[in-house]
């Protein structure tokens, strides 16, 4: 109830926030945003593409990579607009629930014994692959899921995560990150009505699944409009709870650690997901322990990532403070971004020299042997001054007494 989709809520208005914020600072610097921002959507969806085939199948990076090409169009937008977008969007799934609930509700319901078989012996393969499975097994079945399961997955959840990038963008847009100090009122606010409307809705949906645990019912479909805005309104309060924390508190050890292991999210997702596979997949817990222990494990996990990932190490250190993984979707465009530009210096500085040396004949270049070779913007070869040439001369056969004769 307090946990299931928040964080997905939370992520997608973290991803709208950087998403944003990158376009505008490559914007600032005179940069082609749009072209920078695709290249690492691209980048983001090969990760999200091999981690959904080769490591876990409920991957969230393919999705995000998704929904990132559809928030291009709105990155201009002011942020009025977006929040305008975004709480139409989460009416509209919501007005959609509830008329779905009320018209086909009754009949899905009767009819969802017939559609029972089919799915359970879906979800009973992929228990036996990821129970007793190889790993070829495992990638089989992942792909399978990612082919069948993932558009029906990314209809579902784009209703609402969706509209928590869009409230991310706007808050880049609106300048809070410039100075969250100024705007210590509106977090308040944000806190207290997030928290208290999450937590209300959330526990209305919690009761209603406790009615209805089989689903496809008129009171699953209210559930689930519960849900859809409960959880990114959970979600909020707890993002504007940490923010406030963090503010009351600068500098202290648990907001550095915090800190420390926010920036390398990405790394650190992926990192679980591998580690949790390994255990699960990999020992053959999958489905025969119960909530405890896996809790457990992953408290244990959470525990050895911040102690390895200091705070200190993580502002020294390039690489660790902003992960291996983000470094790499960075530095990759970067690195083309600064070839060619390095190319284009090169050619603007070979024709400026092309347009100094043209018309003087031989140039001072030419003479000092400075000037660009041709073909590497420099002058082409009919363009250089001809050079006088020296009549060729060669020694007598008769012997250095009779001197040089011209030939």
């Amino acid at each position: 109830m307090f946990a299931e989709g928040k964080f997905i809520s939370t992520l997608a208005f973290l991803f709208g926030l950087g998403f944003t914020f990158q376009g505008m600072r490559a914007e600032a610097r005179e940069r082609s945003a749009t072209w920078l921002l695709v290249r690492r959507i691209a980048v983001l969806g090969l990760f999200g593409l091999a981690h959904a085939v080769l490591i876990w199948s409920g991957d969230i990076l393919l999705t995000y990579a998704l929904m990132a090409l559809v928030l291009l169009l709105f990155r201009r937008r002011d942020p009025r607009t977006l929040l305008t977008w975004a709480g139409g969007i989460l009416g509209a799934w919501v007005l959609l629930l509830v008329a779905f609930a009320a018209v086909a509700g009754p009949a899905l319901a009767a009819g969802a014994g017939a559609a029972l078989p089919a799915t359970e012996g879906f979800f009973e393969q992929a228990r036996a692959a990821y129970t007793s499975g190889s790993y070829a097994q495992m990638t089989a079945q992942r792909l399978r899921e990612l082919v069948f399961v993932m558009p029906f997955g990314l209809f579902l959840v784009s209703w609402f995560v969706f509209p928590m990038m869009l409230a991310g963008a706007a808050v880049a847009r609106a300048g809070w990150l410039a100075d969250l100090e100024a705007h210590r009122p509106a977090l308040r606010r944000a806190a207290v009505i997030g928290l208290g409307t999450g937590i209300l809705l959330n526990i209305a949906y919690a009761a209603l699944a406790a009615i209805d645990p089989g689903g496809l019912s008129p009171l699953f479909f209210a559930g689930q409009a519960c849900w859809s805005v409960g959880a990114p309104a959970l979600s909020i309060g707890y993002m504007a709870s940490v923010t406030l924390f963090a503010l009351s508190r600068p500098g202290s050890a648990i907001v550095a650690r915090l800190a420390a292991v926010g920036r390398l999210a990405l790394t650190n997702y992926l990192t679980q997901s591998i580690v949790m596979t390994a255990i699960f997949y990999g020992l053959g817990l999958y489905g025969r322990i119960g909530l405890v222990p896996s809790l457990a494990i992953a408290l244990a996990l959470l525990t050895v990532r911040k102690t390895l990932q200091h705070p200190r190490e993580a502002r020294d250190s390039r690489s660790l403070a902003y992960g291996p993984v983000s470094h790499t979707i960075e530095a990759y465009p970067a690195s083309r971004v600064r070839r060619v530009r390095r190319l284009g210096e090169a050619a603007r500085r070979g024709h400026e020299q092309r347009r100094a040396c043209r018309g003087r004949g031989r140039c001072a270049g030419a003479r000092r042997g400075s000037c660009p070779p041709a073909g590497k913007g420099g002058l082409s070869r009919a363009r250089r001054p001809a050079r006088r040439r020296r009549p060729r001369t060669r020694r007598s056969r008769r012997g250095p007494s009779r001197g040089y004769t011209t030939r």
